[in-house]
């Protein structure tokens, strides 16, 4: 989410519920309709990000302008419409979960290479940090909890090319939610890194 490039596009963002019946590829909340999200979160590239700078961005009110450090040899420039929601200080030195294999995008200008996940209420009017947890290292991957003891394979993830193809993040994002503790998840299956799930304050909400 928070990758908005006109206010029409911020408006259907926060319109997006955590209780949808269906996704963008015209899945349901069937069992089949998870098998398919599932499938295609393993192919995102969520990544633990830490926000090394932020700015205001002189033309959009709505954004921010960030340097995110997602542990690659320099830190991602990032756009996000968060001011409404967060304060600049709020904003400086804090962890984020950064989606990072789409393709780069210009933003009042400004050249975004991925965007941050955050929950988002029901109404729209409550946004907040999808947050990975303490001990959880920048630049690792966020990934699919085992399920009965069985690891969820870990395939690499796709191409931004191949994301924007194959609609992977339509897919996966259709079926991500918070649940009522908070704990990220994807089609009832939670966000995990090394150091445990990923969280968000808003409860039972949509994940953008």
């Amino acid at each position: 989410m928070l990758r908005w490039s006109s206010a029409k596009r911020w408006q259907a963002r926060t319109r997006c519920s955590a209780r949808r019946s269906c996704s963008s590829d015209g899945s349901d909340g069937s069992d089949g309709g998870d098998a398919k999200a599932l499938a295609a979160f393993s192919q995102v590239d969520v990544r633990v990000g830490f926000i090394q700078r932020a700015w205001e961005h002189e033309e959009a009110d709505r954004l921010y302008c960030e340097e995110i450090d997602c542990g690659e040899d320099a830190p991602r420039e990032i756009a996000s419409g968060l001011r409404a929601h967060y304060g600049l200080a709020e904003m400086q030195g804090r962890r984020c979960l950064l989606l990072a294999n789409i393709k780069p995008a210009k933003l009042a200008g400004f050249p975004s290479k991925g965007m941050v996940l955050c929950a988002v209420s029901d109404c729209g009017t409550e946004v907040e940090f999808v947050e990975p947890p303490l001990g959880a290292e920048v630049g690792e991957r966020v990934v699919l909890e085992e399920a009965q003891g069985v690891p969820c394979m870990l395939e690499p993830p796709a191409s931004a090319g191949q994301m924007k193809k194959h609609k992977h993040w339509n897919v996966a994002q259709a079926h991500l939610a918070t649940d009522g503790s908070g704990i990220a998840m994807c089609a009832g299956v939670r966000l995990v890194t090394s150091a445990g799930p990923c969280t968000s304050g808003i409860l039972n909400a949509a994940i953008c």
